[in-house]
């Protein structure tokens, strides 16, 4: 396995594979219980892969890959892609504090595919902690349809392997 790049470090807690149980919630709908695999690999540049499939009652319904990128000034960019057709770029900064490390990213671009059908994504922001032993992660989003941002996923991950 290679070394982790040097700029990766602060990050480096992330490699690993997880797995993870939520709830998910819409804005015009039932909330539902869901199931996530995540893998953050070292690929030993600059920056970690990314992949997550979500399973609701075991069936694939929700995809996600890209790259995560650590910058001198602790600014997180995070590249990601999904089987929607969405493609995201987020930034943000982590923080270190004594018992836990959080990452707080908001979308910087979204662009789809022109033929997705409404509601469109508007905004979307990640917010990450980890406390030494698992990684939560509160999704928010607005839409062309409902403009303030609301609580969309809610999971926490339990890690596999390293």
């Amino acid at each position: 396995m290679a070394a982790v790049h040097e700029s990766m470090k602060l990050l480096s807690f992330l490699v690993g594979r997880w797995h993870g149980t939520g709830e998910g919630f819409l804005p015009h709908g039932p909330s539902f219980k869901y199931e996530e695999n995540l893998v953050i690999e070292n690929i030993g540049q600059p920056n970690f892969a990314y992949s997550a499939a979500s399973f609701i009652d075991g069936v694939t319904r929700h995809r996600e890959s890209g790259f995560i990128k650590c910058h001198e000034d602790s600014q997180i960019l995070f590249c990601l892609a999904d089987n929607l057709g969405t493609c995201s770029i987020l930034l943000g900064p982590v923080e270190i504090e004594s018992k836990s490390t959080k990452i707080l990213l908001t979308s910087r671009s979204i662009t789809r595919a022109p033929f997705n059908r409404e509601p469109h994504v508007v905004e979307v922001v990640r917010d990450y902690k980890y406390d030494g032993k698992e990684l939560h992660l509160v999704v928010r989003l607005s839409t062309t349809r409902n403009s303030e941002l609301s609580d969309h996923l809610q999971i926490t991950y339990k890690r596999e392997s390293d």
